[in-house]
């Protein structure tokens, strides 16, 4: 992968190499530790890469083509797996998880409180700030393709999250740059909608891809 796109990333190929991995190994809990290790020794991010195909592919079994469906799950137990792995493993978990708890609990809902769930999900067993922040910007990556790539729907969604401004920053901003890259960049920016000052200037920086996931900004409560 690296000298495949040493130009460009190598982590898309490395997310890749994920998926083909989990579904090598299989798809029980003890499967997913081993797919984990094996990407361990990769030139891994801590979200992106190895780490991301293998919780997708464990949660959403993409590589069954036609019968793919996602994995089962309750409301009461769908953080489970991301609570009970070693803390390395946990950002990754968080941040790609949303796809799965929408598609399991829901079936790909784009009501806004199926997203108020997914917030309330967040909140409730993240544990940190930090992987507070990875689960909310996992459920930005997820609003796009639910509304439609339509940006002010975007934002309500994201919107819908939490009642606290800087989750719903969060999202807004991943969500900004999802846009951008799939559909173009006055989508992304215009999904800032209603933001004022560096709530606006974070959003837009997301949409023009100056941060993202790999290269994320800084903000705090007080600078919102």
């Amino acid at each position: 992968c690296a000298e495949a796109l040493a130009d460009s990333s190598p982590l898309s190929c490395q997310h890749g190499l994920g998926h083909g991995i989990q579904s090598y190994v299989g798809y029980e809990p003890d499967d997913l530790i081993e797919g984990l290790e094996i990407c361990h020794d990769l030139k891994n991010d801590r979200i992106g890469g190895c780490y991301g195909g293998i919780f997708m592919e464990f949660n959403l079994r993409t590589m069954w083509g036609e019968e793919a469906r996602p994995r089962e799950t309750t409301r009461e137990h769908v953080a489970d797996t991301c609570i009970s792995i070693s803390e390395e493993f946990r950002p990754a978990c968080f941040y790609w998880s949303p796809q799965w708890w929408l598609q399991a609990l829901y079936g790909d809902s784009s009501s806004e409180s199926s997203f108020t769930t997914l917030g309330d999900i967040c909140i409730s067993t993240t544990g940190s700030e930090t992987l507070r922040r990875d689960c909310f910007d996992g459920i930005g990556t997820i609003v796009p393709s639910s509304a439609s790539f339509e940006p002010r729907r975007t934002a309500r969604l994201c919107d819908a999250v939490s009642s606290r401004p800087l989750d719903r920053l969060y999202c807004r901003a991943s969500a900004a740059n999802i846009l951008s890259v799939d559909v173009g960049r006055e989508k992304g920016e215009a999904s800032g909608v209603g933001l004022m000052g560096n709530s606006f200037d974070y959003c837009v920086a997301y949409a023009q891809n100056r941060a993202n996931v790999f290269n994320r900004a800084l903000i705090s409560e007080e600078n919102l």
